[in-house]
């Protein structure tokens, strides 16, 4: 922008809406306030749930899942301290991304990396969709933020629960 016109620069950042699927707000309902996140690696994912403690919310409720395979075998390990703001943490099955399944790799080996890291923790493998709907649903409670992150389809979720919640 240098060189530019400030009239230029500022009708341009007038336009601009913003990155998305990074701490995107998705809605409330019952008290929760969804928020998606594309944050998929170790460090991303940290900083994510950093600035998400910081936003005052009674709890943080994470929600992650792996993406692709080759990636979740090579990072598994890394990701057991990337989960230390979490109050609870669901992790769900590997987004393949394209990839075949591989023996052994599953999101199992993120909830276990942080269980090694942080024995103790609220860490639950939730493997099927419509499980982690409803163990979602029956966790959740008025001033908790509820965070999904992952460069998959979990993007989804926060909409689905916004309207069970808002039934419930």
């Amino acid at each position: 922008m240098a060189g530019a016109a400030p009239e230029a620069v500022a009708s341009a950042l007038a336009r601009f809406g913003g990155v998305a699927r990074r701490f995107e707000h998705r809605g409330q309902a019952a008290g929760v306030v969804l928020v998606d996140d594309y944050a998929h690696l170790p460090t991303e994912v940290g900083a994510v749930l950093a600035t998400a403690r910081s936003g005052g919310f009674a709890r943080v409720v994470a929600v992650f899942q792996p993406h692709r395979f080759s990636r979740t075998e090579a990072l598994w390990s890394s990701f057991g301290g990337a989960f230390d703001d979490a109050d609870v943490l669901y992790v769900t099955d590997v987004y393949p991304s394209g990839e075949a399944p591989r023996p052994g790799v599953s999101g199992r080996l993120v909830a276990d990396a942080v269980l090694r890291d942080r024995p103790g923790a609220d860490v639950r493998y939730v493997a099927r969709r419509e499980d982690l709907l409803d163990a979602l649903v029956g966790e959740l409670r008025d001033g908790d933020l509820c965070l999904t992150m992952g460069a998959g389809d979990l993007t989804a979720v926060p909409d689905q629960l916004r309207a069970r919640l808002g039934a419930s």
